[in-house]
């Protein structure tokens, strides 16, 4: 079914113009199935009555555009047609459940809403007003509130007019491909607006939602075998999500009937493409955007070049890439990704409060994605702008290093974080996750054939478990990547600089190297020590420090960096 709207309603009613399309639909597919949720099913055309009944009860509490309503419901096929009842009265919407009450307080702190609705015992809808503070202005053309994922900083708060998620609606099925053949399996968080996809974007084209629930979204294993059952063949996330079923399911059998996957919210790396397509058949897509922009900016289809391009820009959408002086870049010169166009959000809930928002047309949106573009028009991002640091004058994208770590076999997982020591040498560190016993010395040796030799990373982490955020991304952010660091600064050196200085010596005069540039925390590997050359250094510093090494430690293997070799000496002076 082809989708097209026409855009000659005027802009309050962009609301009504989603409701009518799900109504021609419905119209369409009658008796098909439009949504499978916690063991019930229902059809398009009882699905259209679940909604009127809906708007009828709104209207009831006079819930019009001028209102900001919270729904605080589970995943259900109720709290899906309460949604789309909203729309049409045109009130802002803002989603949430019982687990994200510290999402919504922080919400609530700065914008409260008017109503809140719930789902009561006798399975049905609870409408509570909750207040009006008139320092705010009226929401009237706000479509709804969401928070972002808060995986680069603090959470804001951001609101999407009416005629930007009408755009969306409009637009993206026809960008995505989308058909009504198709049945997507509706897996994000109600808390961010990708799950508006899978849900109210789907329905208006006529798919068929399989809406999982929340235990069902948090364990993968039990999430990919009802992906097969259900014959779900459209899949949306984050390649986060999707190496953690890789890895449950390394050869993908649960996935072999999915036909389209789009993968967005997160850089992609082609190492991990290429395991996809050697195990299934399913077309990939990278999507790339922010929740400022009203879901997704663009699509590329990855072929087998395996080139992860952004791709084409969706309609109504608008890139640029700009020099700090806000100038256009130059053909191959790295430059930040700024948006506008008709998807751009209206502004945080604080500048629309303090009244400062501009019109749409007259603003741009800095990402903090750094991207570069080719000679045959193609964009790449290269990482993000808080992921880049500068070590002896070169810039090290932690992005790349944590790619670079993936692509190794038995790495599931990694993240990369660099943190500045009392000299403000920046130390990179790397956090992983593996599906093989390995040695450390033995993931900086295939890391440095990968890696510029500034990039390599000096401290290495393994981790049994990533901290994840509610949208499925990693939480980059997470408190145990600090804490392993400044644990192991703690146990470095317990009072014993002299120790250190006088390795630092030994070793800059073994290795022929400037003193003042060795750190603590470098690598052995940094100094080409060969065994010969540890052996030198094992009698020199069991000369200095009169010690001697228990023979099983006469490996320079086992230290990969000066300050572990610190440590054992240290432990052998006690």
């Amino acid at each position: 079914m082809e989708f097209e709207m026409k855009l000659e309603k005027q802009f309050d009613q962009f609301n009504i113009l989603i409701y009518e399309e799900l109504k021609k639909t419905s119209k369409i597919m009658g008796k098909k199935t439009a949504i499978v949720c916690q063991g019930k099913q229902i059809d398009y055309n009882a699905f259209l009555s679940l909604v009127n009944q809906y708007i009828s009860l709104l209207n009831a509490y006079k819930i019009t555009k001028y209102d900001f309503v919270a729904i605080q419901m589970e995943r259900s096929i109720e709290m899906v047609a309460l949604l789309f009842a909203t729309i049409y009265t045109g009130a802002a919407f803002f989603l949430t459940n019982k687990e994200y009450n510290v999402r919504y307080l922080s919400l609530i702190d700065v914008l409260p809403p008017t109503w809140t609705i719930t789902k009561n015992n006798e399975n049905g809808l609870q409408i509570n007003p909750f207040g009006r503070n008139s320092q705010y202005l009226s929401l009237g053309e706000t479509a709804y509130v969401f928070l972002t994922s808060g995986s680069t900083g603090k959470p804001k708060i951001i609101l999407t007019s009416h005629e930007s998620f009408f755009n969306t609606v409009r637009t993206l099925p026809k960008a995505f491909q989308f058909d009504i053949n198709d049945c997507v399996g509706a897996l994000s968080d109600i808390a961010f607006d990708v799950f508006l996809t899978e849900t109210v974007i789907a329905l208006c084209t006529g798919m068929k939602v399989i809406l999982f629930d929340e235990k069902q979204c948090k364990q993968p294993r039990l999430l990919t075998q009802l992906i097969k059952e259900q014959g779900v063949n459209v899949l949306q996330t984050v390649p986060s999500r999707m190496r953690m079923i890789l890895y449950l399911d390394p050869e993908l059998e649960l996935l072999r009937s999915v036909k389209k996957i789009y993968l967005g919210g997160e850089k992609v790396e082609p190492e991990f493409i290429r395991k996809l397509k050697s195990k299934i058949s399913a077309r990939i897509f990278h999507v790339y955007g922010t929740t400022e922009d009203s879901i997704w900016t663009s699509i590329c289809e990855i072929d087998n070049s395996l080139e992860i391009e952004i791709g084409r820009l969706i309609e109504g959408h608008f890139l640029e890439l700009l020099n700090e002086n806000g100038d256009d870049v130059a053909i191959g010169e790295p430059g930040c990704i700024y948006l506008s166009g008709k998807g751009l959000f209206q502004g945080y809930a604080e500048d629309y409060i303090s009244n400062t928002i501009k019109p749409i047309g007259k603003r741009k949106f800095c990402t903090g994605d750094y991207a570069v573009k080719t000679e045959d028009d193609k964009i790449f991002i290269l990482g993000r702008k808080d992921n880049m640091v500068k070590i002896q004058g070169q810039r090290v994208e932690l992005e790349e290093i944590e790619s670079a770590a993936k692509s190794i076999h038995y790495i599931v997982e990694a993240v990369a974080k660099a943190y500045q020591n009392t000299n403000e040498d920046w130390i990179i560190c790397l956090y992983y996750k593996s599906s093989a016993v390995i040695q450390k010395s033995d993931l900086e040796k295939e890391l440095r054939l990968k890696l510029p030799q500034g990039a390599v990373p000096k401290l290495y982490f393994q981790i049994d478990k990533f901290d994840y955020l509610p949208s499925g991304k990693l939480d980059r952010n997470s408190y145990q990547f600090k804490f392993l660091y400044e644990k192991h600064k703690a146990t470095v050196l317990p009072n014993h600089e002299d120790v250190a200085k006088k390795v630092c010596s030994i070793i800059a005069e073994l290795c022929n190297h400037e003193l003042s540039k060795i750190n603590l925390n470098d690598s052995l590997g940094n100094f080409e020590i060969t065994s010969i050359i540890f052996v030198k250094l094992v009698i020199e510093c069991e000369k200095q420090f009169s010690i001697q090494f228990d023979n099983e430690d006469l490996d320079v293997e086992l230290y990969s960096t000066i300050a572990d070799l610190v440590k054992y000496i240290c432990m052998r002076l006690k």
